[in-house]
Formats: C-alpha cells, sequence, structure tokens
C-alpha cells in the first residue's frame, strides 16, 4: 500500500499533474473497478475518442457477457482473501453501455444512479477522457475529438434511460439520486441509498461516512474546470439529443 501511494505521489507531482483535480486517488481508498477491465485490455476511455480506430474496431468485437466473467472470476480472487462483509460496491461509469450483459453474470446486481445535469456531466467526463488521452496521443485535439466522446456518453445515458423505462432493470433494484443531493446534503443520499435498498444502517457507518466528508470537503485538491465550449458541442445539441432522458419518469 504505502509504494503504490509512493508512485501515486510522484504521478500527481509529474506525469500526471493535474490529474488530482479531476479524480483524486489514494493507495488505501476505494477505487473503480474500471481497474478490473485494465487487466482485460478494455480501457474504455481510450474508446472515447479515434485516436486508436483499430482498437476501437477491436473493443467492439468483444463479448461483454465474458468480459463480465472475468471480471466476477477477479472479484471472487480478492474475496479468498478480503471478502466483503455483506457484499462488493462497485463503480465504473464504463458499465452504462453493457447492462444487459453485466445482468446475465450479476443477475442479482443493484445500482445507485447519480443524476446530474447532463451538459455538466458530460463535460466533465470530456475533460477527464481529454486529459488522460492527452497523456497517451501525441496528436490529440479535444475539439475535434469532443463530438464523438459526446456522443459517446450520450448513447451511454439513453441506454440506461432505456433500461430503466423498459423494465429491464426493476425499480425496486436501482435507487436514483441527484448529484445537487450528495453535495448539499450528503449524509441523507446516504440514507436513501440504504433504505431503498433495504440495507442496515449503523451509527458506525453515519459516523465514519461524517468524518471522511469533514476530512475532504469538495475542492480539497483544486478546482476541476471545464466547459462544453471547450469541446466543440453546444448545450442546445445536447439537450435535444437527451429529449428522452429529460422525460424520464425516474427524475
Amino acid at each position: 500500500i504505502a509504494q503504490t501511494q509512493g508512485i501515486l505521489d510522484h504521478l500527481f507531482s509529474s506525469s500526471l499533474k493535474g490529474f488530482e483535480k479531476i479524480h483524486f486517488m489514494k493507495s488505501d481508498w476505494p477505487e473503480e473497478c474500471s481497474h478490473i477491465l485494465r487487466h482485460l485490455f478494455v480501457l474504455g476511455e481510450l474508446s472515447f475518442s479515434n485516436c486508436a480506430p483499430s482498437y476501437n474496431d477491436w473493443i467492439n468485437q468483444q463479448s461483454y457477457e465474458a468480459i463480465f466473467q472475468a471480471h466476477k472470476e477477479f472479484l471472487q480472487v480478492l474475496s479468498s482473501d478480503f471478502a466483503p462483509k455483506s457484499h462488493w460496491l462497485l463503480k465504473c461509469p464504463y458499465h452504462m453501455w453493457n447492462i444487459p450483459e453485466l445482468l446475465q453474470v450479476y443477475p442479482d446486481a443493484r445500482f445507485v444512479w447519480c443524476h446530474r445535469e447532463p451538459t455538466e456531466s458530460i463535460a466533465s467526463g470530456m475533460s477527464l477522457f481529454s486529459f488522460v488521452a492527452s497523456k497517451t496521443y501525441k496528436n490529440f485535439d479535444q475539439v475535434q475529438e469532443g463530438p464523438r466522446m459526446s456522443e459517446k456518453l450520450v448513447e451511454g445515458l439513453l441506454k440506461m434511460t432505456d433500461h430503466c423505462t423498459s423494465g429491464l432493470i426493476n425499480p425496486s433494484n436501482i435507487v436514483h439520486v441527484h448529484y445537487k443531493d450528495l453535495v448539499t446534503k450528503p449524509l441523507d443520499v446516504v440514507r436513501q441509498v440504504y433504505t431503498h435498498l433495504n440495507l442496515p444502517l449503523t451509527d458506525a457507518t453515519e459516523q465514519a461516512a461524517q468524518a471522511f466528508l469533514d476530512a475532504n470537503p469538495k475542492g480539497k485538491h483544486g478546482q476541476h474546470a471545464y466547459d462544453l465550449s471547450e469541446f466543440g458541442v453546444s448545450q442546445d445539441e445536447l439537450n435535444t439529443r437527451l429529449a428522452s432522458y429529460f422525460a424520464a419518469p425516474f427524475l
């Protein structure tokens, strides 16, 4: 753990300087299960640009049911020594595009969908993807790649909307929360999630959550600034394409 933290500290002060403002990481903190996908060479953030079209062609040919089966086996290995007390809590936005395959492997999966003003969340996502791609490709152009990135993110939101409204995801297995509430009253959102999913929420858990919030206020590692105009995408265009999302009954 200490060695990994040393690597992270070095990266945040050198080649990844500035990324701590976008997605801060510590070696002893929870982290996205997208890192499991990296072991399978499924690098979601790189598929959002067209800088490596042959990679995109390859990734589009993969069976995501097989990918999630390998994902499950990875968790089973971890569980052999580090089994959670009740369940695994996972976070990875890349799963939005492949929910049917995820449910084939994890039929009892339950979901928390945090809703944010889409033009803000899409701009934030494109900022993250652009940062990573700019460190990977010498000639990355975020304005040129912006429309493709936004199209991919819109596709994910619309797929999740369809899965919720069609009944693929049982309403009892998903809780919808709002980003503004998560920022302004985070413990209320925690209680909402636990209540909807019928999970026990202990005083110790609430106290631990509050202690984390107190120690890690928003902006502690710097302000992540971004704007749609930086990526050649307009708010009106996105709002039009996301009409079915805005009309969804769960919002």
